[in-house]
């Protein structure tokens, strides 16, 4: 069956100032502009379909490294500068053949995999089997972990059909040497001609794919409104994005690690991560795409218990917080507490804490600018300050941070 594989879907905005209707009457009016819009939208998604090679993402491609040769250019004509008109066409063919580059690659893999998967599945079930059985080595994450050998690859699949072709002509000896043979000779032919096809199919996807992920970036891929999440409990507030995308994150990320917990704040981090923060927890995610939290990788993940202290310098933040359990003591396993990485990365040092020398662990989170690291060290100080009231007893002094 055809597939769909990030397909846009565009919905006209609606407008309604001051509506005087009731809420059946408001329900309908909703209703019917959304279903219109979807119901234009309809062309688009069959555009999106891989077996027609998601041509319409190949199309909105092109039309859109036009406009970037020609806006880019224009924009540096208008402050009438020479340089920074070549500037601007320097910077516009470079976006253009980028995000050509990508529309044509991202074609060519999703038509070329339908067509692949088609052949395969005119296989023979042994040749299928001898083919899954291959060894294989590495290659594009869109054929699965690993990629199948060539050289290995034909040769099990040969032998495959030498072996059916041989069962099949002593099956049908009995109809006499005439009658079952030449059938059995086609299948083996077709079976033979389909074999380095699906092959050659499965490098030019992985081709196509890698050429692909090389070229593409976030930048390339517009950013998805996401729903606003809504409390009942208070009034309706001004939509933010940065909010609702990593309130999904903190439901659907890391296999819901943090799903339940009461939503605190977030803040957007360096190469593409986000920072979630709970009444439970201190989390950072880096999503695998753009728009998606489903999949990805977990760079943080902090009982929000365990902090002591944190400092905010430009766009980096450091948290200190005691070792986590589990974890060797010392500076080893203090540094061994967190995983690294470009948002985050941790460190150890020596402190006293309560009257007592011993270690606490430091990681630092690199936010993706000023503000959004004072805006994620204004709701964990507010943590802090939420949990110094409830232990007033304790104190902590810390030497060096």
């Amino acid at each position: 069956l055809a597939q769909i594989e990030g397909a846009w879907v565009w919905l006209r905005p609606l407008a309604l100032r001051h509506p005087l209707l009731r809420g059946s009457d408001l329900a309908q009016v909703v209703g019917r502009h959304y279903a219109d819009a979807a119901v234009g939208e309809l062309v688009g998604l069959l555009g999106s379909l891989d077996v027609f090679g998601d041509a319409r993402r190949f199309v909105s491609s092109l039309g859109l490294g036009v406009w970037h040769l020609i806006a880019m250019p224009a924009r540096g004509a208008a402050s009438g500068s020479p340089v920074a008109v070549l500037q601007g066409l320097y910077k516009g063919l470079l976006s253009m053949a980028r995000i050509t580059a990508y529309g044509t690659s991202n074609s060519i893999t999703k038509g070329v995999r339908y067509t692949r998967h088609t052949l395969e599945s005119t296989l023979d079930p042994e040749v299928a089997s001898a083919l899954a059985a291959a060894p294989r080595r590495a290659g594009a994450a869109s054929l699965g972990a690993r990629r199948r050998d060539l050289v290995n690859s034909l040769v099990s699949g040969y032998v495959a059909v030498l072996s059916g072709l041989a069962h099949r002509t002593s099956a049908s000896a009995a109809l006499g040497p005439w009658v079952g043979a030449p059938a059995a000779l086609l299948r083996a032919g077709l079976q033979g001609a389909l074999l380095p096809a699906v092959l050659l199919l499965e490098m030019v996807e992985s081709t196509a794919y890698s050429v692909r992920m090389f070229v593409s970036s976030r930048s390339l891929v517009p950013r998805v409104r996401v729903p606003r999440f809504v409390d009942p409990a208070k009034p309706l507030g001004r939509y933010d994005w940065l909010e609702s995308y990593c309130r999904l994150l903190q439901a659907s990320g890391a296999n819901g690690l943090m799903h339940g917990e009461a939503f605190a704040g977030c803040a957007q981090l360096a190469d593409g991560a986000f920072a979630v923060v709970t009444g439970a927890s201190i989390a950072a995610f880096r999503p695998a795409n753009r728009n998606e939290v489903a999949d990805g990788e977990l760079l943080l993940h902090l009982p929000a218990a365990c902090v002591l202290c944190v400092r905010v310098d430009g766009s980096q933040l450091s948290i200190a917080h005691e070792p986590l359990e589990g974890v060797p003591g010392g500076r080893a396993g203090a540094r061994a507490a967190l995983g690294g990485g470009a948002a985050a990365t941790s460190s150890a040092m020596e402190a006293t804490t309560a009257g007592r020398c011993g270690w606490i662990c430091v990681v630092h989170i690199h936010a993706q600018d000023e503000a959004n690291a004072e805006r994620l060290g204004l709701v964990l100080a507010a943590q802090l300050a939420d949990a110094e009231a409830r232990r007033a007893s304790n104190s902590c002094l810390m030497i060096g941070f």
